[in-house]
């Protein structure tokens, strides 16, 4: 019936465009702007306060969230449209190497359409181990945060996530792994061969794809080149069966569906249109 949202802005991203609360009533309690304007503590207690004053209990049953597995399973057996023969499902990716890393591991990702579901799907020991790299919602920050947290944690292994346009975008700062000595840390290049998320707007506007079109170096070399190893993986199989060294730079190149979007598994996903524009 009503959302009472404290020191939070509630914006366009954070409602999902307005389709998360639906016609709900959302009131906003902050120390400047918010439709109830106060201190976050001062009002909470002053609210249960007056409830209590006029007899209000609480009523009703309790909502009763659903387990980590039922969410990740609810997650991935969403049909996206998956074709084996495009590319692995990115869940699918997410979920082998939630199994494959090590249990100790730091997370951290880039921005863009392909880490939506990455946050449900790959664990982190606690919050300070599970790093977004997406200052202002670009792409191409994500190896500087891995490459701090490996700096700063250089007993534990990092992974980064990040798209084919994101390292491509930010790999010439390789050569600060390079030069800094940096041996813990592994980049998963989740690779459409595409900056997947301009998708949605080319189609609308019936313009063409190949615009977007984003073919990367071969990684293998590429990872050489600064002193480390590079794979390649087109299938689970390949995936799999893939053993990375124990230490130093690690660049998998993962082949992704060009034609799943990732986010479509959420729920409550309305394409993230905006009011008024076609979803």
């Amino acid at each position: 019936d009503a959302v009472l949202a404290v020191g939070a802005s509630m914006n366009d991203f954070t409602c999902d465009f307005g389709g998360l609360y639906g016609d709900s009533k959302v009131i906003r309690c902050d120390v400047d702007g918010g439709e109830l304007v106060g201190d976050g503590k001062a009002v909470a207690l002053a609210l249960l306060e007056e409830l209590s004053a006029r007899g209000v209990e609480p009523g009703g049953e309790r909502l009763k969230y659903p387990s980590e597995e039922k969410i990740r399973e609810s997650v991935r057996s969403v049909d996206l449209g998956h074709a084996p023969e495009r590319g692995m499902d990115i869940r699918s990716v997410y979920t082998m190497f939630d199994e494959k890393l090590p249990s100790d591991r730091i997370v951290a990702t880039d921005s863009g359409r392909s880490f939506a579901t990455c946050p449900l799907l790959v664990g982190a020991r606690d919050a300070k181990s599970w790093l977004v790299g997406r200052g202002y919602g670009t792409i191409g920050h994500g190896l500087g945060t891995a490459i701090g947290a490996a700096v700063a944690c250089p007993e534990r292994p990092v992974v980064l996530f990040t798209g084919d346009g994101g390292f491509m975008l930010a790999s010439h700062d390789l050569d600060s792994i390079r030069h800094g000595g940096i041996d813990n840390l592994t980049i998963v290049v989740m690779n459409d061969e595409q900056y997947g998320s301009e998708m949605r707007h080319l189609d609308k506007h019936d313009l063409p794809m190949d615009v977007i079109a984003h073919p990367m170096p071969e990684v293998g070399l590429l990872a050489r080149a600064y002193g480390g190893f590079g794979a390649t993986a087109s299938s689970l199989e390949e995936l799999d069966a893939l053993e990375l060294p124990d230490a130093g730079l690690r660049i998998v190149d993962v082949r992704i569906d060009p034609l799943v979007d990732g986010r479509e598994a959420l729920a409550g996903y309305v394409h993230r249109a905006r009011p008024g524009e076609n979803p």
